[in-house]
C-alpha cells in the first residue's frame, strides 16, 4: 500500500505557519488531495477561519482545537490520522501544531502509523524576533529550532532594508549554527518543491512534554455591532508583558480587521464582515494576570455599539 507523505511545519506562537500553509495550498498539484490538521491551543481555531477565507473551496480541515496534540490532545490527534488514512483519498498530510506544541510527539505518533512517513520537519521563524530576548529565551522556541529538519525564515517581506535582512539572517545563522534554513517572503512563490522535500525526516528530537502546562487562554465571542479602537487595544497588549499571542476578527468604526498580536508586535489587515467579533488570547500563568482582568482590559478598547 502506498503510504501517505506527511510534513510537520511548526513553530512559535505567530511565526508565520498558516501563512505558510495557505500559500501552498495555493501552489499545490492540482491532481493532488492534501489534508491539513490544525491543532489550537484554545477552543475557537481562528487559523481553521484564515485558511477558509483564504481558500474557500478547500474542504479537508481537521481541527484539534483545545490543547496542544504534543500532550493533553494527542488521542484527538491519532484519531484524525486514522480517519485521514482510512478514507484512501489524500496524497498528502500538512500538520500544523500549536504555537506552544514540541514535535517529539507529534513526530512519533506519525510513525507509529505504518500507512504514514514523515518527511521534513519544519520550523518557521519570525525574522523580527530575532533580537526579541523575551522569545529568544523561550524554550519552546528553542526546541522547535533544534528538533526541526529546516528552518523557514518568515516575515521578511516586512524588512525593507536589505541591508538589515541580511544582517538579522547573519544573526540567525549565527545562533543556530547547523540549521539549514530559506527565506519565505509571503507574495512571493515559496518555493514548494524545496519546502516540501521527499527527505524522510531524521531529527534527533529530545524528549519534552505538556509543554503548555505554563499558558493559559481566554476566548471573547462578542456581537457584531461591538466596535473595537485598534490603538488602544495594540497598547494594551503592548503592555501586557504576559501576554505572549492574540488574534481573532475585530470590527472598528471603518471596517472588519484579523488582528495578530506575537511578541514582536501587532498587525491589522482587512478582512470581510463577519457575524461576531471573536478574540482568543494566551498568556503566562501567574499572579498578575488572569482571564477577569484581560476581559477588563480588552471590554476599555470598545468605542461604541451600533
Amino acid at each position: 500500500m502506498k503510504k501517505i507523505p506527511v510534513n510537520i511545519i511548526s513553530g512559535f506562537l505567530g511565526s508565520g505557519k498558516t501563512t505558510a500553509i495557505v500559500q501552498l495550498l495555493h501552489e499545490q498539484i492540482s491532481n493532488e488531495k492534501w489534508a491539513v490538521i490544525i491543532n489550537e491551543f484554545g477552543k475557537i481555531s481562528i487559523d481553521s477561519l484564515i485558511i477558509c477565507n483564504s481558500l474557500p473551496t478547500f474542504d479537508s480541515i481537521f481541527n484539534i482545537s483545545g490543547g496542544c496534540i504534543c500532550c493533553s490532545s494527542k488521542e484527538y490527534f491519532t484519531e484524525s490520522l486514522n480517519q485521514i488514512v482510512n478514507t484512501l483519498d489524500f496524497d498528502r498530510i500538512i500538520i500544523e501544531p500549536s504555537g506552544l506544541g514540541g514535535i517529539d510527539m507529534v513526530s512519533k505518533i506519525v510513525k507509529m502509523n505504518l500507512q504514514l512517513y514523515l518527511v521534513n520537519t519544519i520550523c518557521m521563524v519570525d525574522i523580527t524576533g530575532l533580537e526579541n530576548n523575551k522569545l529568544q529565551i523561550n524554550p519552546i522556541y528553542q526546541l522547535q529550532i533544534k528538533n526541526s529538519d529546516k528552518i523557514v525564515l518568515s516575515k521578511c517581506d516586512l524588512q525593507t532594508d536589505k541591508a538589515e535582512e541580511n544582517r538579522l539572517i547573519e544573526l540567525f545563522k549565527k545562533k543556530f549554527p547547523n540549521k539549514k534554513y530559506q527565506k519565505f517572503i509571503s507574495e512571493n512563490d515559496l518555493g514548494m518543491d524545496e519546502f516540501l522535500e521527499q527527505k524522510i525526516s531524521s531529527s534527533n528530537l529530545d524528549k519534552i512534554e505538556k509543554l503548555d502546562e505554563n499558558y493559559r487562554i481566554t476566548h471573547f465571542n462578542i456581537n457584531a455591532n461591538i466596535v473595537f479602537d485598534m490603538k488602544k487595544l495594540s497598547n494594551f497588549f503592548n503592555c501586557q508583558s504576559e501576554i505572549v499571542r492574540a488574534k481573532g476578527y475585530l470590527r472598528t468604526k471603518t471596517n472588519w480587521n484579523l488582528c495578530n498580536y506575537t511578541l514582536t508586535g501587532f498587525q491589522t489587515e482587512l478582512c470581510s464582515n463577519k457575524e461576531s467579533n471573536i478574540l482568543i488570547v494566551i498568556y503566562m500563568k501567574g499572579d498578575n494576570t488572569n482571564a477577569e482582568k484581560i476581559k477588563i482590559e480588552i471590554e476599555k478598547t470598545i468605542v461604541c455599539q451600533y
